[in-house]
């Protein structure tokens, strides 16, 4: 009898051990998108010295909303067409913002990049250039004081310059370089001297800040557009708004290390990606992004009865939240509680779901646990048999 309790102990002990095995992952929580301010479309900007949300809408007026109130403090006049305003980008070196605008196609639109004061909210300068096609996406380089400006450029000449340096102290063009067909957006790599510009044809073009040249050409995925930089682990991650994917790109290798899949597709041209440094952590459209593991570990629930489109994404680091722009309104995420805050005058919150752990089995578990089920059933059996056997026998 002393053998057989034996037995049972030892696969047991196999069972335990098989079940220690399993690892457990925790399954992605869901954050619900807050009430929102409606009828705005817009680019976004954080505006870190101030602390303020800057919202560019489809009027060419941008909105300076307060981080703390959460309210509308003061507005600015672009002065350009409906229509017409595209990106903006905040220069923390000089506390200024700057906007891209026009169309060469678009009679009385010409092509240009304004420069405001967020001190007076005044605009500065306009700078034009009659080589200019459809200025849009910007990059801050703040290690160098410079604004490089993409051009979707003129299809009729391939080659071209596409992509501008302004400097933020003279306020001029000083270098134009040529990056790949049809550039769409950029960002900064502070750790390596670089920016990196998603040109829709499938390619990631990495430039030299010291020499103004391209150093290295990348294939992602299907119309990359939105990027964002990543300090901590010195990668760039790549939104592919038709894929929905999202490649990540190491800045030491140039070379594209994982690829997050899942992601919602855009249908809207946003740059639908931002880099929360306080978290470790990507937004990416309706996704939230592990830069440790490459994993979603939280969803942005979508209001599909409004129809409604993410959009634009920046990360608010004086509040560690994360503000994306939608087609029905803005909605501001906390990172560290997944409860989101409405901006608008009336506030109202919505918690996440509870993020929760499920066990996954490897091969090797699961082979073990199966085994040891299978023969602790067999051996129960058979001492139910025999016990039974016995019994009748003593009779």
């Amino acid at each position: 009898m002393k053998v057989k309790v034996w037995k049972i102990l030892g696969l047991m002990f196999v069972m335990v051990f098989a079940l220690s095995t399993m690892s457990l992952v925790r399954a992605a929580s869901t954050l619900s998108p807050s009430s929102t301010i409606p009828s705005i479309t817009c680019a976004l900007a954080y505006d870190s010295i101030k602390g303020e949300i800057l919202v560019l809408d489809a009027s060419g007026i941008i909105s300076e909303i307060s981080d703390s109130t959460n309210k509308v403090v003061a507005t600015v006049d672009t002065l350009v067409g409906y229509g017409s305003a595209h990106e903006l980008v905040y220069d923390s070196g000089n506390g200024e913002i700057f906007v891209t605008s026009g169309d060469a196609k678009a009679q009385g639109e010409p092509p240009m990049v304004s420069i405001i004061s967020d001190t007076t909210n005044a605009i500065v300068a306009n700078i034009t250039s009659i080589s200019w096609w459809y200025p849009y996406g910007m990059a801050y380089d703040y290690g160098k004081g410079e604004i490089f400006v993409t051009d979707r450029g003129n299809p009729q000449n391939a080659g071209a310059p596409n992509v501008y340096v302004i400097s933020d102290t003279s306020n001029t063009v000083i270098a134009s370089i040529y990056a790949g067909n049809y550039p769409e957006n950029a960002v900064y790599d502070s750790g390596m001297g670089e920016i990196f510009v998603a040109n829709t044809i499938g390619t990631i073009s990495v430039i030299s800040d010291t020499t103004n040249n391209v150093t290295a050409t990348i294939t992602v995925g299907s119309f990359p557009y939105g990027l964002a930089y990543d300090s901590s682990k010195g990668e760039v991650f790549v939104f592919n708004e038709w894929d929905g994917t999202v490649s990540v790109i190491s800045d030491s290798t140039n070379t594209v290390v994982a690829t997050v899949t899942g992601v919602a597709p855009s249908t809207i041209n946003a740059i639908p990606i931002a880099y929360d440094s306080g978290k470790g952590e990507i937004i990416a459209s309706n996704s939230v992004i592990s830069d440790s593991t490459n994993t979603i570990v939280a969803q942005v629930q979508q209001d599909l009865a409004s129809k409604q489109e993410l959009g634009e994404v920046v990360y608010n680091s004086g509040k560690g939240e994360i503000i994306e722009a939608t087609s029905v309104g803005l909605s501001m995420f906390s990172d560290s509680s997944s409860a989101t805050v409405s901006a608008s005058p009336t506030q109202s919150t919505a918690s996440a779901a509870p993020s929760s752990t499920v066990p996954e089995f490897g091969s090797a578990a699961l082979i073990l646990v199966v085994v040891a089920v299978a023969v602790v059933s067999i051996l129960v059996g058979l001492a139910a048999k025999k016990s039974a056997r016995l019994h009748t026998d003593s009779k």
